[in-house]
């Protein structure tokens, strides 16, 4: 048995996806015309434009200086004038001053050179006859323990000993050049000196029967009772 196809059948079949197709085509299109925008050009910015096509072109030029005018001449100021005085100056000399009266020059004192000190007679160390203490040896100890006098400060230190003492005896027995050869303190040592220069003039030592300068050498005992 044949089968016959209805043609109202199968067009009802086709027509709703087709119907479908289309609003979808359509949706589409309108979606597309929402979404697309026209660019609208700035009327202030095409103004602009139009300015800057309308403005030329400037050149930079270089203007030429001119040269400065010729000094004019001038003329040279006028000499200055020096003062002219109206009245005349007289000058007079006074006449009623006394004259200064003269100076007299100071008297210049006349400076007289000292004549030089003959020189020393040399030193003898070996006089033929030795120098002395008047009275001998046994005076001079009684000299000194008579006229010496112990310092106070060095009896408080407890100082104490032989000072040697060396001096020269001149040709007339005065006594110069006093040295202490040992020392026993500063203060012992000051007091030999000031007894031994207190000394009386000594005999002086002779050499072929000339009073001769000679060395003399005496220890002062400082001891502590």
């Amino acid at each position: 048995m044949e089968v016959k196809k209805n043609p109202e059948v199968d067009g009802e079949r086709v027509r709703l996806p087709l119907s479908m197709l289309g609003f979808l085509i359509i949706g589409s299109l309108i979606l597309a015309s929402f979404s697309y925008r026209t660019p609208v050009e700035d009327k202030s910015a095409r103004q602009n434009k139009k300015q800057d096509l309308d403005l030329p072109m400037e050149t930079e030029t270089k203007q030429e200086e001119e040269p400065p005018p010729p000094p004019e001449d001038t003329p040279p100021p006028p000499p200055a004038q020096e003062p002219v005085l109206d009245e005349e100056l007289e000058v007079k000399e006074n006449e009623d001053k006394d004259p200064p009266p003269p100076i007299d020059p100071a008297p210049v004192k006349l400076v007289q050179e000292e004549e030089p000190e003959p020189p020393q007679p040399p030193i003898v160390d070996f006089p033929d006859v030795e120098a002395g203490f008047p009275g001998g040896a046994a005076a001079m100890k009684q000299f000194l323990i008579d006229n010496t006098k112990y310092p106070e400060i060095s009896r408080q230190m407890g100082d104490q000993g032989k000072v040697y003492v060396k001096f020269v005896v001149e040709r007339d027995g005065s006594i110069s050049g006093i040295e202490i050869i040992k020392s026993v303190s500063k203060e012992l040592d000051r007091e030999a000196k000031r007894v031994v220069r207190s000394m009386p003039k000594w005999s002086p030592g002779e050499k072929n029967g000339e009073p001769v300068r000679s060395v003399c050498r005496i220890p002062i005992n400082f001891t502590l009772n």
